[in-house]
């Protein structure tokens, strides 16, 4: 449900949107990365290493997990210097992908 929820949340914002309301859209997306990262670190210390990384979804899962919080930390240590990060939003998109993991999961999909 998260997964779907963040989808929506990236694909809410629009150009010139309000100020108030981009704030908004950051922090929601924001708050879906950090609890992103809190489920990695549980099944990291559920599973150990190799067995986290050895699962493919895991590791795809994984990678997008720490491009965001890259992505996250260099946000966190630019702000308010006026470097403009845009770019590393593209990297969000990555996100979408964690969608494929969900569809593996839905049976009633399959059954047309």
């Amino acid at each position: 449900m998260l997964v779907i929820l963040n989808v929506v949340v990236m694909c809410m914002p629009y150009y010139q949107m309000p100020r108030d309301y981009a704030t908004t859209l950051e922090t929601a997306g924001t708050t879906i990365t950090v609890i992103f990262i809190c489920e990695m670190v549980l099944k990291l210390l559920a599973l150990g290493c190799h067995g986290y990384w050895s699962d493919g979804w895991n590791r795809l899962d994984g990678t997008i997990v720490l491009v965001s919080t890259v992505e996250l930390a260099l946000a966190f240590s630019t702000a308010g210097s006026g470097v403009n990060l845009s770019f590393l939003r593209i990297l969000r998109m990555l996100r979408v992908m964690r969608v494929l993991r969900l569809m593996r999961q839905w049976h009633g999909l399959y059954k047309t």
